[in-house]
């Protein structure tokens, strides 16, 4: 069975987490929210990164969300707070934060609110532990 992801923050991380999940058969990226720009705005970012390059899959943005070559769309919104999206309506079960604005257990609990499972923060929350280095267990970075 697969991962059903959400993504909400559409920025550089928000992009380079669909990437990554787009080459994975286990994981599903079936909603997106972003607040700025909507998705044919989302869409022309995905396909030209200055930072990662052009992607090779063809991405547009419509009403129905961003598509990504033939595959379905992924749904899309443009709510300002976690609360305000409907994740159960995509069946999200896991999201990926990447606004770097909900980083405390109170600013997260709405998304448990609304049914999910499971979040990954881009980087840790204040008071909860530090990022470490890939590879290694013993050296704990700081979230910046």
């Amino acid at each position: 069975m697969r991962a059903r992801i959400g993504i909400n923050g559409f920025g550089r991380m928000g992009r380079l987490a669909l990437r990554i999940a787009y080459s994975r058969a286990e994981i599903e990226v079936v909603h997106v929210n972003e607040i700025k720009g909507g998705s044919p705005t989302a869409a022309h970012l995905m396909k030209f990164d200055s930072m990662h390059g052009q992607w090779p899959h063809q991405v547009r943005g419509d009403q129905a969300g961003l598509r990504i070559n033939d595959d379905p769309p992924i749904a899309f919104s443009e709510a300002a707070t976690p609360g305000e999206i409907d994740w159960e309506r995509s069946g999200v079960r896991i999201v990926i934060e990447s606004t770097g604005k909900f980083r405390t257990r109170a600013l997260l609990e709405p998304y448990f609110k609304r049914g999910i499972r499971k979040g990954r923060r881009r980087c840790s929350g204040e008071g909860g532990g530090a990022k470490r280095r890939r590879g290694s267990e013993r050296s704990p970075l700081p979230c910046r």
